[in-house]
């Protein structure tokens, strides 16, 4: 293995398709919380994730464990999709920050335009019919 990243990733886009039963949304709340403290510490370094990566997988596994297999997703294609979309909302920001007056380009939101703003505003414009 060795590749904590993906190994959190892995845990982020299956957490929602396991059946659990947690009628409160405590359990659910905690493991995101672990996924959320992990991703927020992941820009601190290799060697911190490293360390965090087994006992938040093992949180999440005590958290949301079940009685049957379920079938998991191990493919990273959704979050590679995810990126490239945000990354095509980035160009879209820069194409039209192009075209303001100086004193106006000085964008500080980029990140919550391309994440959050565009995406909403494109599937406006398509009336609902268009991918989230």
């Amino acid at each position: 293995f060795g590749d904590d990243s993906a190994a959190i990733n892995s845990l982020f886009m299956n957490m929602l398709s396991v059946s659990y039963i947690d009628p409160a949304f405590d359990r659910c709340s905690a493991a995101h919380e672990l996924l959320s403290a992990i991703d927020v510490s992941s820009g601190s370094g290799y060697a911190l994730q490293r360390i965090q990566t087994p006992p938040v997988a093992a949180g999440i596994h005590l958290l949301c464990r079940v009685e049957v297999k379920p079938k998991l997703n191990f493919s990273t294609r959704e979050l590679a999709d995810v990126h490239y979309r945000q990354e095509a909302n980035q160009a879209l920001i820069q194409k039209f920050s192009e075209g303001l007056p100086t004193k106006a380009k000085d964008l500080k939101c980029h990140s919550l335009l391309s994440k959050e703003f565009i995406p909403m505003a494109l599937w406006v414009l398509s009336a609902g019919a268009g991918a989230s």
